[in-house]
């Protein structure tokens, strides 16, 4: 529907720069979710019994430089514009900015691009979006933290097969075999692992 109004209104090349745009946004919204849950989760485990403050959730809360603590005027917070516009430093404190914000964002904004670009603008689409979106959220919180999240790794995997269900990109059944087959194989591993060594190889999120 949406392919047939783009043709219709003589727009559809416009749409593939306006991907990218909300790859771009989408990209630091990631940013926050890759600094904020880790962060949640640290407090959980360890901050709240000590009674340190509780850091912000992932909407309603004021991004701040990390350096100096000043609040990021909005047009200093635009993805990927703004660092290159502020040279990577912090208008306030002149501090570095990681080189993971415009990373990520620039990532978000090439997958998007990608993936629409190959399936096209059906509503199997918003579901790889959706799917890729986690996956880079995933990947940076893992490569960081050595951390999965069950607060997205579950309701991916929820949502994965619903979209089966749904006639996706698989049937259900043959979704359900693999979640089960792949959780198998990884708690094999797990368990392994652990009885080999005395440790714990890798994380439940895994």
């Amino acid at each position: 529907m949406i392919e047939a109004l783009a043709n219709a209104q003589g727009i559809e090349g416009w749409l593939y720069p306006l991907t990218v745009v909300v790859g771009l946004m989408v990209g630091s919204f990631l940013n926050v979710v890759i600094v904020r849950i880790p962060q949640r989760l640290q407090w959980q485990w360890h901050g709240k019994a000590k009674g340190f403050p509780k850091p912000p959730g992932i909407a309603g809360a004021t991004s701040r430089c990390p350096n100096c603590r000043q609040s990021i005027r909005w047009r200093d917070n635009l993805p990927l514009v703004s660092f290159l516009a502020l040279k990577g430093r912090c208008h306030w404190c002149s501090g570095e900015i990681s080189r993971r914000y415009p990373l990520v964002e620039a990532m978000c904004a090439a997958l998007t691009l990608i993936v629409v670009w190959v399936l096209g603008f059906e509503w199997l689409t918003l579901a790889a979006l959706a799917f890729t979106w986690c996956l880079i959220a995933l990947a940076v919180i893992d490569l960081e933290h050595f951390l999965l999240p069950d607060c997205i790794t579950l309701p991916l995997l929820t949502a994965g097969l619903i979209v089966s269900a749904m006639g996706g990109f698989t049937d259900l059944i043959s979704a359900l075999v693999g979640a089960v087959a792949g959780y198998g194989i990884l708690w094999a591993v797990f368990q392994a692992f652990r009885i080999a060594t005395g440790k714990e190889g890798m994380g439940y999120g895994d």
